[in-house]
């Protein structure tokens, strides 16, 4: 009866732990309806491809002007394409940009749910994309697990890539941060009840590091303008991840800024300073203005929230 016991509330403990996670990440899972909602008075709308790569269906939307060079957005993890939509409503960049907002494998509409944790299938499913547009140049912003994939890309595209963006990058092949609740995130009954992104986030968790490895031959190949942005309070990702981003990428055009008291989810957090980079010319762009901008967002956001 004890055991039986013990049984009972350590599936319960796993059942509360899932629900935890559930809210806790559910935020950056939007339904149809929240979408429709975002768009329904605004003047422009996304117009959304899905195409098959590899027997897999690989989903994105595009914003701004066909004619204009190429800008892709590629997410971390748990996330889709509408985790930039505080990028893709900035006029500036719909008027400077054609850009692509993927929903990257295992996410969104792109094999929603089933995890893939071959590096280069991911890469090579977004040059699938790129390779439609190949008189185009290319800009390329990536955050997260997304950097490394955008890093990548940016090597593969050395004679089209003319800038790309790296924010909180989680690019280290040798230390991989793990929480409390990460083991508890791969048990059967936990799995469950979170949402599939979340559990596509916590394979690709497991397989990180061996995947990293898998890219280190791509980095110093960048001849792109490059400018990688972190959070020195950072607690998604290991705080040694800056440091390798910086040693790893050897561009000669690159700049690189440490926010002191900055976390993990920049572009959430300040989109209008963030986006600011992408459609500022690279040789204008100055750190202490960077900084006060910043600063200058927060304030508003602070304001906001006290009303």
């Amino acid at each position: 009866m004890h055991s039986l016991n013990k049984y009972v509330n350590q599936i319960l403990f796993l059942i509360g732990i899932s629900l935890l996670l559930n809210s806790c990440f559910s935020k950056y899972i939007y339904t149809e309806k929240e979408i429709n909602q975002h768009y329904k008075n605004k003047n422009y709308k996304p117009v959304f491809n899905q195409i098959t790569y590899n027997n897999q269906q690989l989903y994105y939307a595009e914003f701004g002007d066909t004619a204009k060079p190429l800008l892709l957005l590629i997410h971390g993890a748990p996330a889709a394409w509408y985790t930039w939509m505080n990028f893709t409503d900035n006029d500036s960049l719909r008027t400077k940009y054609h850009i692509l907002a993927i929903d990257r494998l295992g996410y969104g509409k792109s094999n929603y749910g089933k995890a893939q944790l071959d590096i280069h299938e991911q890469i090579c499913a977004i040059q699938y994309i790129i390779d439609k547009y190949p008189h185009k140049q290319l800009n390329l912003a990536g955050r997260s697990y997304g950097a490394p994939i955008a890093a990548a890309l940016a090597n593969i595209n050395q004679k089209n890539c003319s800038n790309l963006y790296l924010f909180s990058p989680v690019i280290s092949p040798y230390k991989e941060k793990k929480y409390w609740f990460s083991g508890m995130a791969k048990a059967a009954p936990v799995k469950w009840f979170l949402p599939k992104a979340l559990n596509v986030a916590s394979a690709e968790k497991y397989a990180h590091l061996k995947q990293m490895n898998e890219l280190l031959n791509h980095y110093p190949g960048i001849k792109s303008n490059v400018i990688i942005v972190a959070g020195k309070k950072d607690w998604v990702a290991d705080s040694s991840n800056f440091r390798i981003c910086d040693s790893l990428i050897c561009s000669p055009n690159k700049k690189k800024i440490l926010l002191e008291n900055a976390d993990h989810f920049l572009t959430f957090n300040y989109p209008l300073t963030m986006a600011a980079l992408l459609y500022t010319p690279f040789h204008h762009f100055n750190e202490n203005n960077f900084v006060a901008q910043l600063e200058q967002e927060k304030l508003k956001n602070s304001k906001k929230a006290k009303k």
